[in-house]
């Protein structure tokens, strides 16, 4: 990440660097045969062009080649020019969007435009008229589904409404003319539903959130295993990995899932587990311990098994580096990503009644003092890893 010395206000030009990222972008931006271009904060002052996109990733492994978080209000005025046949943009984190017009960028170029959690876009008509291969509204946050809302109701006409989608929880539009088709997706809010009303034939619209749908434990482990075994150890490939997973489930799956996570984890909030944690790692939190017990739940059923049965085998050389558990932290929120992906709404706020990673008693097994000699007396043998 380049943070930008004060001062000067010089262009920056680039060329031929694989991925770009920048932290308040405060002038002009000029970059060329990039994969990958992040925005960190972006002042009205800034004017971004993309000359070329290379391609990367894969179908089943996609990505953002253009990806702006902009805290403060974001005002266009064609800061964005893309010369791509394959180029994808997402906009996110922004209270507001303003000055779009529909030349505002080249949006025949343009394969997905991304528009996540966004306060407000007053110009929404114009959207309509960008003619993006493909445009997708996400972001669950109240004020995003406000002007989502507005957005459905401003449909001119040409669009028709091809699919309202009980599985991926959208509404999809489409349009046909001279540089062919079109699509536009939008959360299936109950308020983009409200103002549809009337506009869709498709059977099945209820907008009602369908009851949790368990999956078994071997499910499971089957999914979490899946996805340690391609990440080939590294936990945040294995969240991506296992979040694209989920999100080729149906809504109420992820939250079958989530269910499972949370009942295998509050199974482990046990004295001895805790002890065994706090001797290898030199100390360890409450918050720590929740990290702890996501990452003994990503290693798979049968490790899983052994630290439930004998806390020792936490310390049997498993966990060679302590930021690991660190990065854990991600596996406790992976079903939350992929059910707000698939559907634009809050896990949450859809299934409160799934509780959460504190909602759990006491821990099980016999208490101990923050004392080093009881816990060495009690599990002698274990050393302090390195960090």
């Amino acid at each position: 990440m380049w943070r930008l010395p004060k001062g000067s206000k010089r262009p920056i030009v680039t060329r031929g660097i694989k991925r770009v990222g920048i932290d308040n972008l405060d002038r002009p931006l000029e970059v060329s045969r990039v994969e990958g271009l992040t925005i960190y904060g972006m002042r009205e002052t800034a004017v971004i062009t993309v000359d070329r996109l290379e391609d990367y990733g894969t179908q089943e492994d996609p990505y953002a080649v253009v990806s702006i978080d902009s805290k403060a209000p974001l005002n266009l005025k064609r800061q964005l020019v893309l010369r791509s046949a394959n180029g994808e943009v997402v906009f996110d984190g922004m209270p507001e969007m303003t000055n779009i017009t529909s030349d505002w960028c080249n949006p025949a170029e343009i394969t997905e435009l991304t528009l996540g959690d966004i306060g407000q876009v007053p110009q929404i008509e114009a959207l309509w008229d960008g003619r993006f291969r493909q445009l997708r509204l996400a972001g669950g946050k109240k004020s995003t589904q406000m002007w989502q809302s507005a957005f459905a109701l401003a449909r001119p006409k040409g669009w028709e409404v091809e699919d309202v989608n009980n599985f991926y929880g959208l509404v999809t539009f489409r349009m046909d003319d001279d540089r062919g088709e079109h699509r536009i997706l939008v959360p299936k809010t109950k308020q983009v539903m409200e103002s549809l009303q009337g506009s869709w034939t498709e059977a099945g619209t209820d907008s009602e959130i369908p009851a949790v749908e368990a999956i078994s434990e071997d499910e499971f482990w089957e999914l979490v295993e899946g996805a340690r075994q391609k990440a080939g150890g590294t936990v945040e490939k294995q969240v991506e990995l296992l979040q694209s997973a989920l999100g080729r489930l149906a809504p109420e799956r992820i939250a079958g899932f989530e269910q499972m996570f949370l009942s295998l984890h509050h199974k482990l909030y046990d004295w001895g587990l805790w002890g065994v944690a706090y001797l290898l790692l030199g100390g360890c939190s409450d918050d720590g311990f929740v990290d702890l017990r996501s990452w003994v739940i990503g290693q798979g059923r049968d490790f899983y098994k052994r630290c439930q049965s004998d806390p020792r085998a936490l310390a049997s050389g498993a966990l060679k580096d302590p930021e690991e558990i660190g990065d854990a932290e991600l596996l406790a929120y992976v079903a939350f990503e992929a059910y707000e992906e698939a559907t634009g709404r809050d896990l949450h706020e859809d299934y409160p009644d799934l509780g959460g990673l504190f909602d759990v008693g006491e821990p099980t097994g016999k208490p101990w003092a923050e004392d080093d000699e009881e816990l060495e007396a009690r599990y002698p043998g274990i050393e302090m890893l390195d960090w």
